[in-house]
């Protein structure tokens, strides 16, 4: 089951989808920290998803997102967008504790795979 939000943005209206991973991921912070960090995403992607700014970057090429949203100075969005599509799909959501990426508790390691 998708879960999708319609963001107008500068740029176009766009889907937000939220991946099954990234739903999972949002849940493991918490009812009140996982609906904070959604609904600040949508706010900031609302304005342009693909906008480079100090807390929106395009990655270096890899095979798991295209694109990286801080929040809060400690978490992390990857999001790949689609421009054809007319989506933007969140597809982690991560902890950054010093210079590691935590998923659900876990250290994040499928990032050194892409790298």
């Amino acid at each position: 089951k998708r879960r999708e939000h319609t963001i107008h943005s500068a740029h176009a209206n766009l889907t937000l989808v939220n991946s099954a991973a990234a739903r999972e991921d949002l849940r493991w912070l918490g009812r009140g920290n996982g609906r904070w960090v959604l609904k600040e995403a949508i706010r900031r992607l609302q304005a342009d998803p693909t906008m480079e700014t100090r807390h929106m970057k395009t990655l270096r090429e890899n095979a798991l997102a295209q694109r990286e949203l801080r929040l809060h100075g400690k978490y992390r969005i990857l999001f790949n967008i689609d421009l054809e599509r007319r989506e933007v799909t969140i597809l982690v959501v991560a902890i950054k504790r010093h210079n590691e990426l935590f998923v659900r508790g876990q250290r994040f390691r499928a990032w050194e795979a892409c790298g």
